[in-house]
Formats: structure tokens, C-alpha cells, sequence
């Protein structure tokens, strides 16, 4: 089982990479790497990034729980 759970994290890691480009959020976010730029916290409203991204790895989710067990 463990096995089996550290592949299905790869492969949503892997779909989820394909779709925004990374998983990292300073990258996600197009920050600096010295975090000059960055201008505190972003707001946590639905047109933030980061609630594109959390609803993108929910919905990745979402689509491997319905797929019928093997």
C-alpha cells in the first residue's frame, strides 16, 4: 500500500507540474529567487494564483478518486 501511494503522489506531482510549470511557489508565483518583488502576503481571494493552483491539485485529485480501483 505504501507503495502504491507514493506512486499515485508521483503522478499527481507529475500532472501538476505538467499543467502550471512547476511545483515550486516562489516559481508558481514568478517571484524573485532574493524575494525582491515581493510585497508581503497575496490576498486570498478567488482571483489569487494560489487559489488556481490549490483548486488545480483538488481537481487532479478529484479525478483520480473516481477512476475505478484496479
Amino acid at each position: 500500500e505504501k507503495g502504491e501511494t507514493f506512486a499515485l503522489s508521483k503522478k499527481l506531482l507529475h500532472a501538476f507540474k505538467k499543467k502550471n510549470g512547476s511545483l515550486v511557489c516562489r516559481t508558481l508565483l514568478d517571484l524573485d529567487e532574493n524575494g525582491e518583488g515581493e510585497k508581503g502576503a497575496l490576498p486570498h481571494t478567488a482571483e489569487s494564483p494560489c487559489y488556481t493552483f490549490v483548486s488545480d491539485a483538488a481537481a487532479l485529485l478529484e479525478r483520480e478518486m473516481k477512476k475505478p480501483e484496479k
